[in-house]
């Protein structure tokens, strides 16, 4: 009579590490298993930016929690952001002109901004509320919250 033999298997396991392309928090290095889901993934946070997700290496493949380990060898995940915008008000401060709010993006330049008038000064720029930072058209936004800039006028002599 013939025996039969029967294969048993076990699934392998893969490290993964985490790159966190400039963001922070805890990404300790995990091991998953073939066939399994990926489970629980780090939460990481960066300034001015929303987490969009863990991506393989090919950058176009998102990695969840559901989703079930199909790759052999060991891989980096790589965190993808995308910027915030910030809502942008202005103060004329007495003087006139279009002002529509605008929205900017963390990280860029601010762009084009208003160049209102007023009778009888020089217009000298938009300033933050702390009264000291300048913002022109070439300014990076490193803000993160809405905010209104303000007028700043010389007296002409």
């Amino acid at each position: 009579e013939a025996t039969v033999l029967t294969a048993h298997w076990t699934a392998i396991t893969i490290n993964i590490t985490f790159n966190l392309d400039g963001g922070e928090g805890t990404a300790e290095p995990q091991t998953v298993t073939y066939g399994a889901a990926y489970g629980t993934l780090p939460t990481v946070t960066k300034t001015g930016y929303n987490f969009v997700g863990w991506y393989l290496e090919d950058g176009t493949t998102l990695i969840e929690a559901t989703s079930i380990v199909d790759i052999t060898e060991a891989t980096v995940l790589t965190a993808h952001w995308t910027a915030i915008t910030i809502n942008i008000t202005f103060d004329l401060a007495d003087g006139t002109g279009t002002a529509e709010p605008q929205t900017v993006t963390y990280g860029a330049a601010y762009g084009e901004l208003p160049e209102p008038t007023k009778t009888d000064y020089n217009f000298v720029g938009w300033y933050l509320a702390d009264g000291i930072t300048r913002i022109d058209a070439t300014t990076i936004v490193d803000i993160t919250e809405d905010t209104v800039l303000i007028a700043h006028w010389e007296l002409i002599e």
